[in-house]
């Protein structure tokens, strides 16, 4: 059959366009519209306040506005579960926290439902924002003046030495299960529903201890209702350098932290990955941010875009493999 004169130069800018489409998607600029950061947990808390601090900085940096959307709930899963099944285009990114590695844990403990995405390979690494490290806390009614003193009790006293958490399955939570599991005690888990309850039954002597952030603990450290026996990190923090180490205190290997940073769907370009973390790490180096960081009680060390992906997966693997393997009772 003779072609039409007009087939073959249709066919050739047929084909000469997409190679001009492929050209032109290959060489977008990113980011070219807004950045979508979910926050798993509500407005106003401490992950929502930490996540949203280097926005207007992110923003110049990109060049392209950052909106956060809360999606709370079911322990940041539905957060979560939102961004594992998001475009891997770099456009949406997670506010990922320690929360992430308790719940990887309790699902594989069969503690709580199955999680509806693969924690460790549905999400790859951007950049920390921050860690907030947990201090062992005692009320100033008692009589504990070390950690020393905390463990010779819960060994010896004939009542369960207790304490208070901000509800079931929580870093401070687990925290104490660590403490307990590490010191070779039995101790009594007291959940409140939230820190703020939690920080008051301790300092009305309710409890014996807990774990908790300097932002939780710090109106009543500074009101001498609190004392803090220890810092649950592996070296000593600024905001309270004459308070020892847990592991300085006799305890190994009973650290707890809540990491916070942003992570992308897993298949996001590298490239974009990168992009994204050069931009979070010149804004969170704003010295106001820095400060305000500080302020917090969290810290920040910077980290390439591959040590902190490993960093988290690292957290979750511990943490799994601790939950999993504990014989007592995690309620």
């Amino acid at each position: 059959m003779m072609q039409s004169p007009l087939t073959v130069p249709r066919a050739i800018l047929a084909v000469a366009l997409s190679f001009g489409a492929a050209f032109a998607t290959a060489q977008e600029v990113f980011p070219s519209r807004p950045i979508r950061i979910v926050v798993p947990f509500e407005p106003g808390g401490s992950t929502d306040t930490l996540a949203r601090l280097a926005g207007p900085r992110l923003a110049e940096e990109l060049g392209q506005p950052v909106v956060y959307e809360n999606r709370a709930g079911a322990g940041s899963v539905i957060g979560n579960t939102l961004v594992a099944k998001a475009p891997a285009d770099g456009y949406t990114l997670l506010v990922g926290t320690s929360a992430m590695s308790l719940n990887y844990g309790f699902a594989n403990k069969g503690v709580i439902p199955k999680i509806p995405f693969d924690t460790l390979k549905d999400f790859e690494g951007v950049a920390l924002l921050g860690i907030t490290p947990y201090l062992l806390l005692t009320s100033t009614q008692k009589h504990y003046a070390t950690v020393s003193d905390l463990v010779q009790q819960a060994k010896t006293r004939s009542e369960a030495v207790s304490f208070a958490s901000a509800g079931s399955g929580g870093s401070p939570h687990l925290g104490g299960v660590l403490f307990g599991a590490r010191t070779g005690t039995s101790l009594l888990h007291v959940p409140f529903k939230g820190s703020a309850p939690a920080m008051m039954a301790l300092a009305q002597g309710q409890v014996d201890f807990t774990y908790a952030s300097l932002a939780a603990a710090k109106p009543h450290l500074d009101a001498g209702r609190l004392r803090a026996l220890a810092v649950a990190a592996p070296q000593r923090v600024a905001f309270l350098p004459g308070v020892p180490t847990l592991s300085e205190s006799g305890v190994k290997n009973a650290d707890v932290d809540s990491w916070f940073g942003l992570l992308a769907p897993a298949g996001t370009p590298k490239d974009r990955r990168e992009r994204l973390a050069r931009a979070v790490n010149a804004a969170m180096g704003d010295p106001a941010i820095v400060q305000r960081l500080a302020q917090m009680g969290a810290e920040r060390t910077s980290m390439g875009l591959d040590a902190f992906d490993a960093f988290v997966k690292r957290d979750m693997q511990q943490w799994d493999q601790f939950i999993r393997g504990f014989k007592g009772s995690l309620q």
